[in-house]
């Protein structure tokens, strides 16, 4: 049976435990020890940065951490994530999605929430330096969608051309892209999408002082996320409008046809996940349990002993280590 996580009324609520979830402290990873860089076809590149234990040998199971929205390899989650792997002698490589972190010189186009294909060539890349060792995937919201994206299209196949690929874990993942976004426009929720509105704008500003000959940006910040998806990811991605790339990039309608084990956490009082496709599921589809708690918000799942403790970070951990010690 499951453990779920009680968190006392002081911790309840879905943007106590969002907020709290994202500024608390907690033991992170250092600096990466090495770095990779994956090429694209279309030219643009990836980076992927490296961390090993100790006492690591490549015969020991590796991980792939794919960060969310706004994110990067250097997110707190993600770090948070980094260490306990490391302190599980489970090496760690943590993706940059393309255009985010230190790569962001490095594309001419931003990451999108259904960019499986960039995700392929970083596992294929990892998988032909390390062919002899056990792989998992870690994906945290956009970037959980992204991971089970990636299992779903590539159904038998993924075992077949990655037969190291033993499991993958994600958490809060947004399945189904259009809905999330109609969460993020309700009154209640507009302090995060302002937050995401503000860092993805800068970001294509910026962008633009880098590559000039991109499609100019048309007017002030836009007013939602729909919005700069129908101005800037649409046509970045060469779809007509935001609700063709919402259809396109939600892995709901993939997840049956996932061959790869897995585990998906998400909350029913996430502000901006909507819970209610996975529900639909039940507790299996594919390959993959469902476990859907009452409390966690967005990524936070905090309790209270004596102190505050995360409970889904090292749940993650210990799910992807059952997959990999298979």
């Amino acid at each position: 049976m499951n453990t779920h996580p009680r968190p006392p009324w002081f911790l309840r609520g879905p943007h106590r435990q969002t907020l709290a979830g994202h500024f608390l402290p907690g033991k992170m990873i250092g600096p990466p020890e090495k770095r990779h860089f994956v090429p694209l076809a279309d030219g643009d590149t990836l980076v992927v940065h490296e961390n090993i234990p100790p006492k690591w040998t490549p015969d020991k199971p590796m991980v792939l951490l794919v960060h969310g929205l706004t994110g990067s390899h250097a997110s707190n989650t993600i770090r948070r994530l980094a260490i306990h792997l490391i302190e599980a002698n489970i090496a760690c490589q943590r993706l940059d999605m393309r255009g985010a972190g230190d790569g962001f010189a490095l594309a001419r186009k931003p990451y999108n929430g259904g960019c499986s294909d960039d995700l392929e060539a970083v596992l294929s890349h990892i998988s032909r330096l390390y062919p002899n060792t056990p792989m998992g995937i870690m994906g945290v919201s956009l970037g959980a969608n992204v991971t089970l994206r990636l299992a779903g299209t590539l159904g038998d196949q993924a075992l077949v051309r990655y037969p190291n690929w033993r499991g993958l874990v994600a958490m809060n993942p947004p399945v189904d892209l259009g809905a999330c976004c109609k969460l993020l426009e309700l009154p209640k929720n507009r302090i995060y999408e302002r937050t995401f509105l503000k860092e993805l704008w800068e970001a294509e500003i910026q962008r633009r002082t880098i590559h000039p000959d991109l499609f100019s940006l048309q007017g002030t910040i836009p007013k939602n996320l729909r919005e700069f998806d129908n101005r800037v990811t649409a046509p970045n991605w060469g779809f007509p409008n935001a609700d063709a790339y919402y259809q396109w990039g939600s892995s709901i309608s993939h997840l049956s046809k996932v061959r790869v084990p897995g585990w998906v956490l998400t909350a029913r009082d996430d502000p901006f996940v909507d819970h209610h496709p996975l529900e639909a599921l039940g507790s299996r589809v594919g390959s993959l349990d469902i476990e859907i708690h009452d409390h966690g918000g967005h990524m936070g799942y905090l309790v209270w002993n004596r102190g505050f403790h995360r409970w889904a970070e090292p749940k993650m951990v210990q799910h992807l280590k059952g997959f990999l010690e298979r």
